[in-house]
Order: C-alpha cells, then structure tokens, then sequence
C-alpha cells in the first residue's frame, strides 16, 4: 500500500517538465535506497553514487555548477547523459556533505 502511494508520487515528480531534485529523506534501514533502485527501472540510464566512497565524493567541487558537475559525472562514470531520461541517485549522509546537499538544492533553482 505504502510503496503504491510513494510511486505514484515519483511518477508524477518524474512526469513534471521542469522538476527540481528530489531530495528523499528518513530514518535509517527504512527502505530508501530500495525504493529508488526500484524506480530506476522507469529511467533508460541510472547512475548511484555513494558520497561515502572517494571516488564518488570527488566529483563534486567546492564552486558549484549543475553544468560542470554532470560533466565530471560523465566522464567519472564513463557514461553520456541524455536529460530527462537518466536517474542520478546521490546516497550521502546530510551532516558529512552539507556543500553537496547545497549545490544539489541550488541546481533545482536555476
């Protein structure tokens, strides 16, 4: 029942032209990470990244730019963006990255 009414609800966040991150939050081991693997099936490309792993942390910079941001992702990943139809998932914990969380709040403004 829960699930249905959570993914109604991303569809209808995925259906909208000009949508903003969607920035999930709640308590631990409550099935976030679940949920959003699951709603990758409805996106031709999925991207996860874990704020956790170095690797993943080093493509965000300091100096925030949506543009420059997704074109380090794409050369880190190895893979082409086609908007609109790739999930970016970014796993972070809000009090290790709070320039991250910045910069994720701020591209949905431009």
């Amino acid at each position: 029942m829960y699930w249905r009414s959570i993914h109604i609800a991303l569809l209808a966040w995925k259906a909208k032209a000009n949508r903003k991150p969607l920035i999930l939050r709640g308590a631990r081991q409550v099935g976030k990470t679940i949920l959003v693997n699951m709603f990758a099936r409805e996106f031709d490309h999925y991207v996860y990244l874990n704020l956790e792993l170095f690797e993943d942390k080093s493509i965000f910079k300091e100096e925030c730019s949506l543009s420059e941001t997704v074109q380090a992702l794409a050369l880190n990943k190895n893979h082409s963006f086609t908007m609109g139809t790739t999930l970016i998932f970014i796993l972070m914990m809000l009090t290790s990255t709070p320039a991250i969380i910045l910069c994720v709040k701020l591209s949905g403004t431009a």
